[in-house]
This record gives structure tokens, C-alpha cells and sequence, in this order.
């Protein structure tokens, strides 16, 4: 390979090797939403699992059995206590993994309308995150296959076809998805039939214990759904014998739209210990808890300090996303303390074990705001609700496939988001925000000048500690969080977790695009430079990363500049230059994809950026490829400040990206 001062000299070009033809690109990104029956041969799982969401008569209440619609399963290869039903006689199913084990779900559709799985919480591919593109039609049968790849934690699974999450998961279908991991043995928490999950639900019935839904109005699901009773399990009046030992509970928040804010009636504080993401680094005491629809939390119970016979009622306040205090409105047993128990916990025995969580739970991944590539410019996604609409950043979930600019992202890169609701126009609700495949920390929560006595109080219950997935937006507040994007490359959703509000349009799709190859920087003649340059070679529309291509084909070429402090808000100009290994054949691609010689004393820009940022982002080529001649060739990027067109100018990489052309 040429001494890299060649680059900067310039030499004879011989005829160009490589031909480009700009193209224009569409908005919407390829996808192949087409229904397999059949696993991959080369996917060896540990656990293979049978699941089918068909229609079954369930006995919640006194009386006529209640039609719902329910996963149903058993596993087919690996560990048998890999699947089974909440406290044994539950239509809610529990899956069990360790992180690192492969998992199969051949799953049957057995309902009469289509539905998908969607593992909330989990990072997969996106053909197997259950998006609504992905639809499964009644009768047929989709395998999923994915890594657990997650800390431990507790995740859960729920269908999402667009237009009928709501629906579907008010009827019945949902299920837990526990994950254990070697960390969080060493924790030595509660198991068996002391580590307990409480799974809140609202739902109202008819007089022949059927369940009532919404109609049709769009104003009516603009409100959300708030049932007239809540349910632990299933069950509308829950009660657990217990020992006077420790607890571990598993709370979530299964509701399509209310919110919670939860105490013990004895005044005893909450110890948390794990949030959606799974074991905090310690735990934190609380008075009161504020859970959002699907989000998770964890406490450690010690009930050694009570008296055999002794009941412990689970207090809640419910409020609708208008955050309306309807408790009171509520029916099931009597409140107490403005509150109504909705889990009992009934004390036997006589042998105290008295035991409390370790100082340390757990260590966090690595995740440090200095990372993020907007740490002075976060990405904003504006809630809003108005004219019958919910919308992110102006826009309802249109084509499966759409994806605007300011909707894409880079894998491996970590951002700072911030969801801001604080429209001045339409209605203002809580939002809880759910992003696909991240788990993230939240940052900070800004606070409206004007509080409701509701908003203080639910407020003062949230935790936003630990690593999340779903963290609740009040009325008047912004919030800013910080996530790494997996390295899994494809369209994801990110959305409200008010299922009627997710059904109104309130979710947009995320494209995770292919990481950005990070390549050494050097400056000309050698001398060192702080200035950072990325790129990245795609051939095929952007989802998976691939130097190796057959023309004619399309190719991508992506770039991150992060320049020197000294040239933040300078103009640049961008180069971009290609050899063909073992030839001095140095060429430079011009603004309109025309390859050129380079010369040395008059570069030729491929593109110019106004104004430096900490991380700029360059889209350098989006077209079709053409060559006379097959080989490999290597691609430098390049930048100068303040027009400046002579290569001892230049700052660039010393390593190429490589372009394979057979």
C-alpha cells in the first residue's frame, strides 16, 4: 500500500475504474413481512417452547366464566420449568431463561383477527421484535427465534398489530418473561415460592361477567381505558399466606392506560431493589410507588417483623393518563386511607428469618453521558394530542415502513433523548414512552411551573433510578434519557405505552442503521490530531453492513465526523477519495457522483458543512455502483475548514474503508 503522504501529493490517475449514478431514495425502507413456518436449521436452541393466543372461558369472578384470549404453551425441548402459568392456575404464562440461552417459540395464531409477539423489553433482530409489519394471520404459524442477550430482570411479551394492541392485550393476552443471569445469583435474593410476581390490571365486566371495552370514538380512546375494578393475577380480591421471612415482589403494571401509586396500609416503606431493567446498583427506600402502564418494579418485603395472623393489605390509587384520581369511583373492597387494598398478604407461622438485601445488588453496563454523540443537542420527540390525533413530533404511525430523517440512528452509538410534553395546544396526559430494543437511564426530569396536587403526588412516587425501558412523561415536563442503540440493525418502534394511544398513531419507527466504523485519524505530514472520522459502506438499503458487493448494486457510503475543538462552527469542506489496491490511482467523488483525479492543490468537495458540530453526520453516497473492473478498493474521508482546498489542509483517515467489487 502507498505511503499515506502519496494520498496527500497526489499522483497520475489513470482512467476511472469506478462509475456512480446518483439515485433517489424513497422514504420507506425495505422489509419482508412475509409469515415462516418453518425454524432455521442452523439454530441450535436451548429451549424450545409451543405457543398458541387462542379464545378460552376463564372463571375470574362468581357466576358465568369470562371469555378472554389467552397464550397457551408447553416446552417442546429443554428445561420444563421453562414455561408455566402465574401461581399454577393462572391463564397469565410465565417464561423462564438465562441470559445467554437460545430460545424457539413456534408460535400458532389461533384467533380471528391477526396478531404478533412483541418481547417488551428484550434485545433482538428486528424480524422477531413483533412489529406490526409482521402481522400473523389467523391459522398460521411464525418462529421466533432470539438470544437472550438481557441482564436479569423482568421482561414480558403482548401482542402489537397496529390498531388492536389495545384490544387484544385488554382481553387477556399477556405473559411474563423472567430472565436470570450469574449476577444476580450472587445477590442471593428470595426464590422459589418467596420470589412473587403482582401483576395490576383494571377491567370491567357486564352483568354476565363478559368484559366491556371502548367503542369506536376516537375521542373516547384519546382518554385511554380505565376499568372499573383492579385485578392482582386475575384475581379481583388476591390474598397470599406468607411467612415471616423476605419477599421478593415483581409488580407490573399490565393496564392499557392507569397509572398507580401504591403503599403498604402499615405505613411501612418500600425497599426497590430492580426497575424495568433489571437489580439497581443499591436499593433505594420509598414511601409511596408510582408505576406507568408497563413498567416493572421490584421490592424486597421483610414481613418478620409481623405477628402470625397477622394481614398486610397492598394499597392503590388509580388515575387515568388525564392523571384523574377514579379510586373512589372504583368498586372492590372498602378504601383505606383513600386507597383500596388490592393484595393481601396473610401472615403464617412462627420462625422469623430476618434477612435484608445485599448493600450491593449489582453493577450497571457502562453508559456515560460523555459518550453520547448529542450530548449538547439531544434528539427531541415532542408528545402532542389534539383534533383527535396522538402524535410524536407532529407525526401518527403511518406506512409499516415509513421512517423519517430525524428518525434514524446509528447501532452502537449512544444518544440523549428528550421526550418534551409541554405542547401549548390540544389535550396534555401523562405519556409513558417505550423504546424498542434499549434499555436507557434517565438523565434528568424537568418540572412545569404549574402542579396539579395529582401530578406532586404521583410524581413523588416515581422511580427513575436504574436502567429502563418505559419511563412516565407528566403533564408540563420534559425528560431527557441517555441509551446505547444495540448493535441489531432494522426498524423498531418507539411509542406511547397507553395502548389506546399506541392505536391512535401515538408511535413512529425508529431505523437502526449500521454502526460507523470507527478509523484512526491523523492529520498531513503526520503530526496528531484530536478530530475523529467514522464510515461505514452499506448494499442494501442501510439495514446490515457489507464491504462485498456484485454490480450493478446499490451502495451507501455513511460518515461521522467528530472534528477538533478548535473547529467547532467553522465551515468544512468533505473529501472523499478511493484507490484501487495496487494502483497509484488515487480518485476523488465529486458533489455530483462523477469520480475525478485528485489534485492535490485544488480539492474537490464532496460535500460542505456550514457550521461544525461535536457529531455530524454525512450521508457522502446513496446511489447504484458500476465498475470495468473487479478488486478491492479502499475509501479515505477527509475534511478541511474555511474553504481551504489544499491537501496539506487536510485532515483524513489513515485507514480506508474497504470496498470488496467481485
Amino acid at each position: 500500500m502507498p505511503d499515506r503522504r502519496q494520498f496527500l501529493r497526489g499522483a497520475t490517475v489513470c482512467a476511472a475504474a469506478l462509475s456512480f449514478q446518483k439515485r433517489s431514495l424513497g422514504q420507506n425502507m425495505p422489509h419482508a413481512p412475509t409469515v415462516s413456518a418453518a425454524a432455521t436449521a442452523d439454530f441450535k436452541p436451548d429451549i424450545e417452547i409451543a405457543l398458541t393466543a387462542r379464545v378460552a372461558s376463564v372463571n375470574l369472578r362468581a357466576g358465568s366464566a369470562t371469555t378472554l384470549w389467552r397464550y397457551d404453551g408447553s416446552v417442546l425441548a429443554g428445561d420444563t420449568a421453562a414455561f408455566s402459568y402465574l401461581d399454577n392456575n393462572s391463564h397469565i404464562p410465565i417464561i423462564r431463561a438465562s441470559r445467554g440461552q437460545k430460545i424457539r417459540v413456534h408460535f400458532t395464531n389461533a384467533l380471528p383477527e391477526s396478531t404478533t409477539v412483541h418481547w417488551h423489553g428484550l434485545h433482538m433482530v428486528q424480524k422477531m421484535d413483533g412489529h406490526p409489519m409482521y402481522a400473523i394471520a389467523p391459522g398460521a404459524t411464525f418462529v421466533y427465534e432470539f438470544v437472550v442477550d438481557n441482564r436479569a430482570g423482568t421482561y414480558w411479551f403482548h401482542p402489537h398489530p397496529h390498531e388492536r394492541t389495545g384490544y387484544q392485550v385488554y382481553h387477556g393476552l399477556s405473559g411474563l418473561f423472567l430472565v436470570n443471569d450469574p449476577e444476580e445469583a450472587l445477590a442471593q435474593l428470595p426464590q422459589g415460592d418467596k420470589d412473587v410476581a403482582l401483576i395490576i390490571q383494571d377491567r370491567t365486566f357486564d352483568s354476565g361477567n363478559q368484559l366491556v371495552y371502548l367503542g369506536a370514538r376516537r375521542q373516547e380512546r384519546m382518554q385511554g381505558f380505565s376499568g372499573q375494578q383492579v385485578l392482582i393475577n386475575g384475581q379481583l380480591s388476591y390474598t397470599r399466606d406468607t411467612q415471616p421471612t423476605a419477599y421478593r415482589l415483581r409488580i407490573f403494571n399490565a393496564s392499557n392506560s392507569s397509572s398507580y401509586l401504591l403503599k403498604w396500609a402499615h405505613g411501612q416503606t418500600f425497599r426497590v431493589i430492580a426497575t424495568d431493567g433489571g437489580l439497581l446498583e443499591e436499593a433505594l427506600e420509598r414511601q409511596t410507588l408510582s408505576i406507568a402502564p408497563a413498567e416493572r418494579l421490584e421490592v424486597w418485603v421483610d414481613f418478620s417483623g409481623f405477628t402470625a395472623g397477622q394481614e398486610l393489605q397492598l394499597l392503590a390509587e388509580t388515575y387515568t393518563p388525564a392523571l384523574d384520581n377514579i379510586t373512589s369511583s372504583q368498586s372492590g373492597a372498602s378504601l383505606v386511607q383513600g386507597a383500596r387494598p388490592i393484595a393481601r398478604f396473610r401472615l403464617g407461622g412462627s420462625t422469623t428469618s430476618i434477612s435484608t438485601p445485599p448493600t450491593r445488588l449489582s453493577a450497571y453496563p457502562p453508559l456515560l453521558l460523555s459518550e453520547a454523540i448529542n450530548q449538547q443537542s439531544p434528539r427531541r420527540v415532542q408528545l402532542s394530542m389534539m383534533q383527535g390525533n396522538a402524535m410524536l413530533n407532529g407525526r401518527i404511525f403511518g406506512a409499516m415502513d415509513e421512517v423519517a430523517d430525524d428518525e434514524k440512528v446509528r447501532a452502537q452509538t449512544v444518544e440523549v433523548w428528550e421526550f418534551a410534553n409541554d405542547s401549548p395546544v390540544g389535550m396534555l396526559m401523562a405519556h409513558p414512552m417505550h423504546i424498542h430494543n434499549v434499555q436507557f437511564r434517565v438523565l434528568s426530569r424537568s418540572v412545569s411551573s404549574v402542579q396539579s396536587a395529582q401530578l406532586q403526588t404521583l410524581r413523588s412516587g416515581i422511580i427513575d433510578e436504574g436502567l429502563k425501558d418505559v419511563v412516565q412523561v407528566l403533564p408540563g415536563e420534559r425528560v431527557q434519557v441517555l441509551m446505547r442503540f444495540e448493535p441489531h440493525t432494522g426498524i423498531y418502534l418507539t411509542h406511547c405505552h397507553i395502548l389506546e394511544h399506541e392505536d391512535l398513531g401515538m408511535m413512529r419507527n425508529l431505523l437502526v442503521q449500521v454502526a460507523l466504523q470507527r478509523l484512526h485519524t491523523v492529520k498531513s505530514g503526520g503530526a496528531a490530531t484530536t478530530a475523529v472520522i467514522a464510515g461505514g459502506i452499506s448494499a442494501d438499503g442501510g439495514l446490515t453492513l457489507t464491504t462485498e458487493v456484485a454490480t450493478p448494486a446499490r451502495v451507501d457510503i455513511h460518515a461521522s465526523i467528530s472534528p477538533e475543538a478548535g473547529h467547532l462552527g467553522r465551515t468544512a469542506g468533505v473529501v472523499v477519495v478511493l484507490q484501487l489496491l495496487h494502483s497509484n490511482s488515487w480518485l476523488t467523488l465529486a458533489a455530483n457522483g462523477e469520480l475525478r483525479p485528485f489534485n492535490n492543490s485544488a480539492i474537490e468537495f464532496y460535500k460542505e458543512i456550514t457550521a461544525l458540530q461535536n457529531y455530524n453526520e454525512i450521508s457522502l453516497y446513496s446511489g447504484s455502483l458500476a465498475t470495468t473492473e473487479k478488486g478491492v478498493f479502499h475509501l479515505y474521508i477527509g475534511y478541511a475548514v474555511d474553504g481551504s482546498r489544499n491537501a496539506s489542509a487536510l485532515i483524513y483517515s489513515a485507514e480506508p474503508l474497504i470496498l470488496t467489487v467481485r
